[in-house]
């Protein structure tokens, strides 16, 4: 092959390919303002990642609702009858006056 065969040739290929950049496609749309890094095992990252797919949710955002599932737990009080006797106006578990 001649070099100006290999040259059109080039230029064939170069002119047929799809050269723009596209970004990178993320696995989560979820929020990107800050970024966590977890630290586990191959095994329980595969079993994070199956508990995620069979709620149909992405590994991200699995454990984004797990994390915020039990950051509400602790943080937030629910005021649980069981926690306060019955002739209680203050909740046991975190003091907060009922009535």
């Amino acid at each position: 092959m001649s070099d100006s065969n290999l040259e059109a040739a080039m230029k064939a290929v170069a002119d047929s390919t799809d050269l723009s950049v596209r970004p990178i496609e993320k696995e989560d749309e979820g929020p990107t303002n800050t970024s966590v890094l977890i630290r586990t095992t191959d095994e329980v990252r595969e079993r994070w990642r199956q508990a995620a797919a069979v709620e149909g949710k992405t590994m991200s955002a699995w454990i984004r609702d797990v994390l915020n599932a039990k950051a509400k737990t602790l943080l937030e009080c629910e005021h649980p009858s069981v926690r306060r006797y019955p002739w209680s106006v203050t909740c046991l578990k975190c003091g907060q006056r009922l009535q």
